[in-house]
């Protein structure tokens, strides 16, 4: 018994050494540092100031950690001087490890610490909706700026007001303009002081706050206060988004005022207040900062550039000047998007010499699966655009350059009829102008109670098909154009130096592809259209007082709708529609026309065919002219033996292709006269 009780305790001995020498091991083998797990930095307290605590003791093995990991960034910033960790005598330790690039802390230790980090607060104010982050200050902005797009925080859900209106490039708007210590903002020099960092013309100036990198997603209330002497030049970001605020998404701003100078040399996305916005809301902002791209950015609006998700743009307006673009609008360059933009007005005159796409409130709407409404707004800056550098096409509306959805246009106005829009075409590009809206292309586009003010001019030198119209000049693809109580006021100039085929109307130049269209209450009240052609000319040209051209088994409705200009030029000329064919099915009702119709055509190839109400009617289509009538004189002055006139229709084709043509005329008249001259 005694030896096997001797043999236990010999056991339990050496199992105690074993014990003993293998925590001597562990607590001896290494003095490299232990890493406490990366911690990313998120906003979790609103509290200026505070030291948060970590222990660290390596003794156990163990690391006690905040219950959520989680620390401040929206709105504080991390004081690393008062930041620190101390070990259980009160010494200093140098164990805090900053990691810039991803912005996360991590500790390492070999002995039991504590360790405290310090936030001091970038903002008065904690950033609520009741106590929102309140700028006073330019430096303010430069800091928020810096915020976005260095240390990447969102302010998601985060509140500001501007306190007063600041000016860039006044003193009195800095807490101190001759600081230093915010570096090299401009890319120039790192000597220069911070007012001369925003507005040396040849440094890049203020950085907008946030990017697609990293987007701002806080709320800013201008509280009606205005900035002014915003400088950015944009030298060196590509496809980036450029403005006071350069990306918005699931935030807002209103109630401001921007003034002063957007330049760019790299393609980007730029808008007066901001360049791109997704999920947000604009109200009662106002632009006066004048836009120029040296090349075809890709989108530049008088408020947003390019519009994301679901968008509302309400009560802002565009007091500036915007040049060159892709796509170039009054208040959003290009949407992409569910957007809805209501009392909303463009004075700006916008000049579009690089790009493809210009329009007084959007320059194109690309939503080909969304919604966009214009409601209660309206244009009245001058449009011009120069198609040179185009390969493609040029599309321009006084409203919307080109329309790919749906789009609901609603007492909206192509306003200032001492104003001309003015399309000259040089390249071999396909031009299209209308005096609301240039192109839809598979669209559905509903326009009431609006009205078309401004004079449309183009000079073509291109071989393409030109379309002009005074509200929408194309509409293809299966798409669908319907008007309500609309109306055309602006005369049309056409100077035609090519021998392409022009589609023109005092409403619609051309509708093919199997779309539709109802044009109810609507009437062509200019005083002319005229077209001057090329003496020379071969081609067919169709000018009508509602509709120039159906084709391609498309239908319309016209009714209660009346035409009021006088037509100058054209070889297919109709009080109604012009031209008619392969396949179209028109309705004519309760219809009338009182302008006088007089070709100039001078060529020997083209038949001249001149109707009251329609033109010619030809190749498998059918007309129904319903309680409708003509009282405007039709002349002809081409020395053409081929030549047609009619009081309600002025050629009826007989070719059997499609089935030949059909005409229904019921309780319909003419009271105009016709008159053609014959030189010998």
């Amino acid at each position: 018994m005694l030896m096997l009780k001797n043999k236990k305790i010999l056991v339990s001995f050496i199992l105690i050494l074993l014990v003993t020498i293998s925590m001597f091991l562990v607590f001896n083998k290494s003095h490299a540092y232990k890493e406490l797990p990366k911690v990313k930095i998120k906003d979790s307290i609103i509290n200026s100031g505070l030291a948060i605590m970590v222990e660290s003791d390596y003794k156990s093995g163990e690391y006690q950690k905040l219950d959520s990991n989680i620390f401040p960034t929206d709105g504080y910033t991390l004081n690393k001087t008062k930041s620190g960790c101390v070990d259980s005598n009160g010494k200093t330790v140098d164990a805090l490890i900053y990691n810039e690039s991803d912005k996360t802390i991590s500790i390492k230790t070999k002995q039991s610490i504590y360790c405290y980090l310090y936030y001091d607060n970038i903002f008065k104010g904690d950033g609520t909706k009741e106590n929102p982050f309140r700028l006073y200050y330019i430096e303010d902005l430069v800091e928020l700026s810096n915020s976005v797009n260095k240390d990447k925080n969102t302010y998601a859900d985060k509140y500001f007001e501007l306190m007063r209106s600041l000016d860039f490039k006044e003193k009195e708007s800095y807490e101190n303009s001759e600081r230093t210590d915010f570096g090299d903002i401009n890319g120039v020099s790192n000597d220069e002081t911070l007012i001369n960092e925003l507005t040396n013309p040849e440094g890049s100036g203020f950085e907008s706050i946030g990017s697609y990198t990293n987007q701002f997603e806080g709320n800013i209330d201008g509280k009606n206060n205005k900035i002014s002497n915003l400088w950015i030049y944009n030298k060196n970001k590509i496809n980036q988004a450029i403005g006071f605020i350069g990306a918005l998404s699931n935030g807002s701003i209103s109630n401001l005022t921007i003034n002063g100078i957007i330049e760019t040399t790299q393609n980007a996305n730029i808008g007066g207040i901001v360049g791109s916005i997704t999920n947000t809301q604009i109200e009662n902002c106002h632009d006066e900062v004048n836009i120029t791209s040296q090349v075809g950015s890709y989108s530049i609006g008088g408020i947003v550039g390019v519009s994301n998700g679901t968008a509302n743009i309400s009560n802002c307006t565009n007091n500036s000047s915007i040049s060159g673009s892709n796509n170039a609008g009054g208040i959003v360059g290009i949407n992409s998007g569910n957007l809805t933009i209501e009392n909303c007005q463009n004075y700006g005159d916008i000049t579009n010499n690089l790009g493809e796409y210009l329009g007084g409130i959007i320059g194109r709407d690309n939503g080909a699966t969304n919604e966009t409404n214009i409601i209660d707004s309206n244009n009245s800056g001058t449009l011009t655009i120069n198609s040179e550098k185009q390969t493609t096409s040029v599309c321009m509306g006084g409203l919307v350059g080109k329309v790919s959805g749906t789009l609901n246009i609603q007492n909206s106005n192509n306003e200032n009829s001492s104003k001309i829009m003015e399309l000259e075409v040089k390249g071999e590009v396909w031009p299209y102008m209308g005096g609301l809206i240039g192109m839809g292309d598979g669209a559905k586009i509903t326009v009431d109670s609006a009205k078309n003010e401004q004079s449309l001019k183009i000079t073509n030198n291109s071989t393409k098909d030109l379309k002009i119209a005074g509200i929408l000049s194309y509409i293809k693809n299966k798409g669908n154009f319907e008007t309500n109580n609309v109306q055309n006021i602006g005369n049309m100039e056409i100077n035609d130096k090519s021998n392409a085929n022009p589609y023109i109307g005092g409403i619609l130049g051309l509708i093919n592809s199997s779309s539709t269209t109802t044009i109810n209450k609507t009437k062509n009240v200019s005083k002319e259209i005229r077209f001057n052609s090329n003496d020379n000319k071969t081609s067919f040209l169709d000018v009508g007082g509602i509709i120039g051209c159906t084709e391609g088994n498309v239908t319309a409705k016209i009714v209660e709708s009346y035409n009021m200009a006088n037509v100058y030029g054209g070889t297919k000329l109709g009080g109604i529609i012009a031209y008619t064919w392969n396949n179209s099915k028109v309705l004519i009702d309760k219809c009338y026309n009182t302008g006088n119709f007089e070709t100039n055509d001078k060529s020997d190839t083209s038949p001249i065919t001149i109707g009251g109400l329609i033109g010619y009617n030809c190749t498998g289509s059918t007309s129904y002219i319903v309680n409708s009538y003509n009282i405007g004189n039709l002349k002809n002055n081409a020395d053409l033996t081929d030549a047609f006139m009619g009081g309600l229709i002025g050629n009826i084709s007989s070719k059997t292709t499609n089935g030949g043509t059909h005409n229904y005329i019921i309780n319909s008249y003419n009271l105009g006269k016709m008159v053609r001259l014959i030189l010998l």
